[in-house]
C-alpha cells in the first residue's frame, strides 16, 4: 500500500477572501468550515492575514497564538483529522509562510507541533526550508517520542541527513539542486551520492524516501515521462528497501481538472515503484462517472503523448 503524506496542513494554502471559504462582514473576514458533525463554524482571520487572499492555515496559527481563539484551534484540529479520516498515513507540517521573521517561524513551529502531538498519533514529516526548523523539529519529536521524517535533504543541505540520523528520523531525499533535472538520468545522478552520504550517517535505506521531483507537465511534456522512469530506476537499483516518493500534484500545475490529473499521475507512478505520495488525501477518488475518452486524454498528457496538453484542453472546453 502506498503510504499516503497528507500536504494540506501548510501555511502557504490559500482562500479566496471572495470566495465560498470567506465570510466579509464589514472591514473583518472569518474562514468557514463545517465540523464533524456538519455544523457550521467560523474563525476571524487577524488583520495581518486579511487581503484578496487568505493563507488559512496560517492565519488559523496566528489566531491560536496570539488570542487562544477556540476556533481557530478546532480548525486547525479539523485539518489534521480529516486528513486523518481521509487515509493520510503522515501529517506534512510547514510553517515557512506564517511569517517574514525566521524567529516568528521557529516559534510557530513548535507551537504547532505541541498541538498536533494531542490531536493524531500518526508520524509527522517537518517541512521546511530552514535546516533551523528541521533542527527544532527532530527535537520535539525524538522528545515526544514519536516517528518523524525530515523534509527535505538535498544537494544543497546533506546536512538534514546527519539531522534525521541523530534524532531517530527518517528523511525525504530530494534531487533538487543547482538545477531542476531534465530527464530520468538527471534525478538519479543527483539522489545516487545523496543515499551513499545518507547511509554513511547511518540511515538505512528503510528510513529514505527519495523524491525525484514531479514538475509540471503544462511547460514540458517530457517531465512525467521523466519522473516515471526515474521510479523504475530508483526501485531496480535499490531494491524494495528503500521508498520512492514525490509531491505529485505539481504534475498538474498551470492546468485544468487537477484532481484529475493528480490521481491518475499517482496511480501511474505506483506501477512504477513509487510507494509513497505528497499527495491531498481527500482527492484519492473520483466520480465514478467519469468518462474513458477523459481518462485515456489525461493519461496522453501525463505520459508526454500530448504537446502542451493541447488535446486534453480540447476534452476540457467540450
Amino acid at each position: 500500500m502506498t503510504i499516503i503524506i497528507g500536504e494540506n496542513l501548510h501555511c502557504s494554502r490559500l482562500f479566496k477572501r471572495s470566495g465560498a471559504r470567506c465570510q466579509v462582514v464589514g472591514d473583518a473576514v472569518r474562514v468557514l468550515w463545517q465540523d464533524e458533525a456538519n455544523e457550521q463554524r467560523s474563525f476571524a482571520v487577524p488583520a495581518a492575514y486579511d487581503g484578496d487572499k487568505i493563507r488559512h492555515v496560517a492565519a488559523a496559527l496566528a489566531a491560536a497564538m496570539q488570542t487562544e481563539d477556540q476556533e481557530a484551534l478546532a480548525y486547525l484540529c479539523h485539518v489534521v483529522q480529516t486528513q486523518e479520516e481521509a487515509g493520510a498515513d503522515v501529517i506534512d507540517v510547514n510553517v515557512d509562510e506564517f511569517s517574514s521573521s525566521p524567529e516568528q517561524n521557529l516559534i510557530a513551529m513548535e507551537h504547532l507541533l505541541g498541538l498536533i502531538l494531542e490531536w493524531t498519533e500518526l508520524p509527522l514529516a517537518i517541512d521546511s526550508s530552514s535546516t533551523e526548523i528541521l533542527a527544532l523539529g527532530a527535537r520535539q519529536m525524538q522528545e515526544a517520542g514519536r516517528i518523524f521524517i525530515l523534509n527535505s535533504a538535498s544537494q544543497e543541505r546533506p546536512q538534514v541527513l546527519e539531522l534525521a540520523a541523530t534524532h531517530g528520523g527518517g528523511a525525504v531525499v530530494s534531487a533538487a539542486g543547482g538545477m531542476l533535472p531534465n530527464n530520468a538520468e538527471d534525478r538519479l545522478d543527483a539522489l545516487r551520492p545523496l543515499v551513499q552520504q545518507a547511509q554513511a550517517a547511518g540511515l538505512p535505506l528503510t528510513k529514505l524516501f527519495l523524491d525525484p521531483l514531479v514538475l509540471p507537465v503544462a511547460v514540458d511534456c517530457s517531465q512525467g515521462p521523466g519522473f516515471l522512469e526515474a521510479c523504475r530506476m530508483l526501485r531496480e537499483e535499490f531494491g524494495p528497501e528503500v521508498h520512492i516518493t514525490g509531491g505529485i500534484s505539481n504534475v498538474s500545475f498551470g492546468l485544468p481538472e487537477r484532481q484529475l490529473l493528480n490521481l491518475c499521475f499517482l496511480r501511474i507512478a505506483e506501477e512504477c515503484g513509487l510507494d509513497a505520495a505528497i499527495f491531498d488525501p481527500r482527492q484519492l477518488a473520483l466520480p465514478k462517472d467519469t468518462p474513458d475518452a477523459f481518462l485515456d486524454a489525461a493519461k496522453d498528457v501525463l505520459l508526454g503523448k500530448d504537446d502542451f496538453a493541447m488535446n486534453f484542453l480540447a476534452i476540457v472546453r467540450q
